[in-house]
């Protein structure tokens, strides 16, 4: 009998086979070093890159001349700036540089912009006067200091700057002409202390500054330019404690400041402060006011309306105060930043950002009246229904201390099958996470089936500053607690798996996320650590001296011998033995704030417990990765991170019959009706988990080694050139194959099909047309239509010299066959020439049983054609499936019962709906009863109606013997055309 067979879950378990170094991977930027990091796939590429594609708008101010705004957003590898003259309008591009630009325009200024700009990822950013048209951008400060554009006076002739240029450390107030650009006057000169700038005075005499020690305690205070004389602006009275200062402005007429503080309750509520005698009036009714942060603010110049926005939960709402009247423009909107008034005072402008889409450029009139969309970015063909929006939880902590957090779940979770978890901390420590879209965070939850949360742990920002309090100093660790009562949380969830949980973090979230694996490791299967802390001591000596000491208040100060003992104990790299989790650890080497020493330190001590760890180090990058080609493979890395650590299957369900597939069952056996493709995905699932039980898995990240394609021969065949190609397929093994590519435009990409050999001896050649059955020559004919062709070798065929040892890491013959499969379609997804959208798969007989079962395995095959492949295993011969090409375990384990077998082909051909699938079975197939097949593809169809697909399930039964007739082929053949030529 002709057998083969196999099929899996799409997941990687993972395979003792070793990958090389990844110095082959096409995906990874020269700038990235990386260690212990497997090959990208291709197939993950091509989807995940459809998400990192998709764009954000951020508003960046109103033109002077009313004529527009300014946005930032990115079409290429950074962000740049782009101007935008009406609502909905095309934008134009501003900037054309290698790295990140931001900027402002000017007041009364109609010829340029000031843009804003470093190199590597450094953060020593310099400031240019950038003309409108061909001039070449002017350079205002030295090159290579830090400089931190504060404030631009109404009149537009002045700008004030913190510049580290006097001694690389401390932040002097500076003030520049620009009508005079480069020319600096020293205006405040510091020591050790951190000065904020807040605004010019309308007549340009004053700044209201703001001295920073921390989040919590801040002193705002004047400074005369004249004079440089500074008078502190006392804190309201009655205020207890240290006080802390958000935000603040002049009044339109210079008259007063507006200040948002702290000083009578836990949140920063609005006051108006006169001058000169500095009094306060609290400007919100006490019913108006809320247990929320005032976050953004801005003041129209010719009025006395004030705008900000409120931050509830994490969510927004924007107000506007006009004299006594309070109004609300906008309310519980999800996120909006960047408030300003246009020109003419009639509307405000501002980033709006839903969890469920991009960011994007908005105005609302401040007379009232619904919102202005300025910008529509790109969303690469994903509809607004696509995205999860979040759910806002709240959980008891250790000390019985409220946690909130925001939960995302998969549209597959449900009791019978539990998520698992990632767990994304945020930096800080005393930032906030807001529900921003996250196209990355989106992609976890739509395709990996995660749920991702997160929390706002202790220490947080926008929840009062006691809580805000509540993990300074020697109670750091409590927040580490927080994270273990979410773990509680999550176990008390049916739909969540409490045994495949991660944590991610960058920055002080990367310190959460090794402190975590240090506290509850037990509990965690991975993390990944993003330019994070593993030491506080040797963070603190080493981070930028600009930031030394303003960091010190807040974790506190190495040099005090009680904090550098607390230090030395809850420091990661201090208990690195304790962590027995898998490690991804990500830094950019140009990092100014958190030393790209850390993750050196951290990655070797943790490798030293025998963990899985992998490394990724940019060159040309600091606190995180900003360029996209940066990204966009980081992303890649993560997500094969979390595949392998946290995606493996689940235990398989048991199902005592395989005909029915329109019902599922939840791990304890009930069983519950199909009703909708989110419940078939729980019973494909248990489909392909039960198949590898007799396949063995689909092996992991580390067998997809670099393929290092060689070609032996190339021959040109009228309009077609073949060649033959050998590539690696797993790091013991090379592929031989045949390659037709027909003649073609440059540039144009190709529909292609992977073509699949029957049992014989000729191996590939026969498909090719070099022997053997012409009915067979299919990899020759598709080629004559225009498809790119690659026809295999199957494992101890052709040139394919294969032994079958279990030492080769592979449980049967069958996963072998499909892993050369796999490997087989990450060649044709490098070929510039391929549709990578587009690509088939076809197969007669052994090929036919490939074809179906490596698409199972592999979603990059769109359509799916099988000749005389497969029956019912209770209307076949289940020993010939046993030989040690196929798959062994039918007989060694389930004794070649056909009623003990976990799976059977109605599941396979139901686990690839919704994608075309075409079979034809010959009705007098001595192989395979023809009985048998309409049974199985029969059974397979009310799968397809779920998905409205019925017509994507095609099946013929031409006459004669196991074969495939020129009429049937002719057939198949207009199938691939019809789903695989656009």
């Amino acid at each position: 009998m002709i057998r083969i067979a196999c099929l899996g879950l799409v997941l990687v378990c993972g395979l003792t086979l070793t990958a090389t170094a990844a110095d082959a991977d096409p995906l990874r930027p020269k700038s990235m070093e990386v260690e212990n990091v497997p090959v990208v796939p291709p197939e993950l590429t091509t989807r995940l890159q459809k998400y990192q594609a998709i764009r954000h708008a951020r508003f960046r101010g109103w033109s002077p001349d009313s004529k527009g705004m300014l946005i930032q957003t990115q079409f290429g590898n950074t962000p740049q700036l782009h101007r935008v003259l009406t609502p909905g309008a095309e934008r134009t591009q501003i900037t054309f540089e290698a790295e990140p630009v931001d900027g402002r325009f000017v007041p009364n200024r109609t010829d340029g912009i000031l843009t804003i700009m470093s190199a590597g990822g450094n953060e020593n950013d310099q400031l240019y006067w950038r003309p409108w048209g061909d001039k070449k951008p002017q350079l205002l400060t030295d090159g290579k200091s830090r400089n931190i554009l504060e404030a631009v006076s109404d009149d537009g002739y002045w700008m004030a700057i913190a510049s580290n240029r006097r001694n690389g450390r401390d932040m002097d107030i500076l003030l520049g002409d620009l009508r005079k650009p480069g020319t600096w006057t020293e205006l405040l000169q510091v020591d050790k202390a951190t000065w904020q700038v807040l605004g010019f005075s309308p007549d340009g005499r004053d700044l209201l500054l703001m001295r920073v020690v921390s989040i919590n305690e801040r002193y705002p205070a004047l400074l005369n330019i004249e004079s440089k004389k500074l008078t502190p602006i006392p804190h309201a009275p009655g205020s207890k404690g240290k006080v802390a200062i958000g935000s603040g402005a002049f009044a339109s007429d210079g008259k007063s400041v507006y200040l948002t503080s702290d000083a009578n309750g836990e949140f920063l509520r609005l006051a108006q402060v006169s001058l000169p005698d500095l009094t306060y009036k609290w400007l919100i009714p006490a019913e108006a006011d809320v247990p929320a942060d005032i976050d953004h603010l801005a003041v129209d110049k010719h009025s006395s309306r004030v705008a900000f926005t409120v931050n509830i939960g994490g969510q927004s709402s924007v107000f506007v105060l006009d004299g006594q009247q309070l109004k609300l423009l906008s309310g519980n909107d999800w996120i909006v930043d960047a408030l300003e008034f246009s020109p003419d005072g009639k509307q405000v402008g501002f980033t709006w950002s839903p969890p469920d889409g991009p960011s994007e450029a908005y105005s609302i009139p401040t007379a009232g009246g619904p919102a202005v969309r300025w910008t529509t970015s790109e969303t690469e063909g994903f509809q607004p229904t696509s995205f999860t929006k979040p759910k806002m939880i709240k959980f008891p902590s250790f000390d019985k201390q409220e946690i909130q957090a925001f939960v995302f779940k998969p549209k597959t979770a449900s009791k019978a099958l539990r998520a698992p978890v990632l767990i994304n901390i945020h930096g800080g420590p005393e930032g906030q996470y807001r529900p921003y879209f996250s196209s990355t965070e989106q992609y976890y939850v739509n395709e990996l089936g995660l749920a991702v949360i997160c929390p706002n742990v202790r220490g947080s920002a926008g929840y009062g500053k006691t809580y805000l309090q509540l993990d300074n100093g020697d109670k750091r660790e409590d927040s580490v607690k927080d994270i273990g009562a979410l773990l509680d949380w999550i176990k008390l969830q049916p739909d969540l798996d409490s045994d495949r949980v991660a944590v991610v973090g960058a920055s002080y979230g990367g310190y959460m996320v090794l402190g975590s694996l240090v506290m509850h490791g037990e509990r965690l299967r991975a993390g990944i650590d993003i330019v994070g802390i593993a030491n506080f001591i040797t963070f603190l000596e080493n981070t930028s001296e600009y930031r030394r000491d303003l960091r010190r208040v807040e974790y506190g100060d190495e040099r005090d011998a009680h904090m550098r003992a607390v230090f030395e104990k809850i420091s990661p790299a201090k208990n690195a033995d304790k962590i027995k989790s898998a490690l991804l650890v990500a830094h950019g080497k140009n990092d100014p704030r958190v030393p790209f020493s850390e993750a050196r330190q951290i990655a070797p001590l943790v490798r030293k417990n025998g963990q899985d760890v992998w490394t990724v180090y940019a060159d040309n990058e600091g606190h995180g990765f900003r360029k996209k080609d940066n990204r966009d493979y980081f992303a890649a890395v993560t997500t094969m991170f979390l595949q392998q650590h946290l995606t493996p299957a689940a235990a398989p369900v048991a199902y005592d019959e395989h005909l029915d597939l329109m019902y599922y069952r939840d791990q304890a056996g009930k069983k519950y009706p199909i009703e909708k493709p989110t419940d078939w995905e729980i019973r494909r699932q248990h489909i392909l988990a039960n198949l590898q039980l007799v396949t063995g898995p689909l092996p992991g990240a580390k067998s997809r080694v670099p393929l290092d394609v060689k070609t032996v021969e190339e021959k040109q065949i009228g309009k077609l050139t073949r060649r033959k190609v050998t590539y690696q397929t797993d790091a013991d093994d090379r592929v031989a194959a045949w390659l037709f590519i027909p003649e073609h435009k440059s540039g144009e990409k190709l529909p292609t099909v992977l073509c699949l050999q029957q049992t014989t001896n000729l191996g590939k050649d026969e498909p090719a047309g070099l022997g053997g059955n012409p009915n067979l020559h299919y990899a020759l004919h598709l080629a004559e239509r225009g498809y790119i062709t690659l026809a295999p070798d199957y494992p101890s065929f052709g040139e394919h010299k294969y032994d079958f040892a279990p030492s080769h890491g592979y449980v049967s013959g069958t996963m072998k066959a499909v892993w050369d499969n796999v490997r087989s379609v990450d060649l044709l997804t490098t070929l510039p020439e391929v549709d990578a959208e587009h690509i088939g798969v076809i197969g007669h007989s052994l090929g036919g049983h490939n074809a179906l079962l490596t698409a199972a395995f592999e979603p990059r095959l769109k359509v799916i054609v099988s000749s005389c492949g497969y029956c019912r295993f209770h209307k076949d011969d289940v020993p010939s499936w046993t030989g040690p090409r196929y798959m062994p375990r039918i007989a060694s384990v389930y004794e070649n019962s056909a009623d003990k077998l976990p799976f059977d082909f109605t599941e396979i051909i139901g686990s690839l709906a919704p994608r075309p699938f075409f079979t034809s079975a010959a009705e007098g197939d001595d192989d395979f009863d023809v009985v048998g097949v309409k049974e199985t593809t029969e059974a397979a169809r009310p799968v397809y109606k779920l998905f409205n697909k019925e017509d994507n399930l095609k099946a013929v039964y031409p006459p004669g013997p196991h074969n495939f007739p020129n009429e049937a082929r002719e057939e198949a053949y207009k199938f691939l055309d019809a789903h695989l030529k656009p």
